[in-house]
């Protein structure tokens, strides 16, 4: 029997940029010993996370622009 996937959580942006920040901490700290491949995973999930804000940004600026412009 095949295991279902975990429902990912919607989005949030102050998740996003909390998670980014942690993991920004994480990078930033010299007494922080970090595999290689923690790194990499971290730096994805960091890319990740601003990619998804950056789109959220524009589809919120979007939606602030149309409701200015029906005014």
């Amino acid at each position: 029997m095949a295991k279902k996937k975990q429902e990912e959580a919607p989005f949030s942006y102050d998740n996003a940029v909390a998670e980014v920040e942690e993991i920004l901490k994480k990078l930033q700290n010299p007494e922080e010993a970090m595999s290689m491949d923690d790194l990499l995973k971290d730096v994805a999930r960091a890319t990740g996370l601003l990619t998804e804000c950056e789109s959220y940004l524009a589809q919120t600026q979007q939606r602030i622009k149309d409701i200015i412009d029906k005014q």
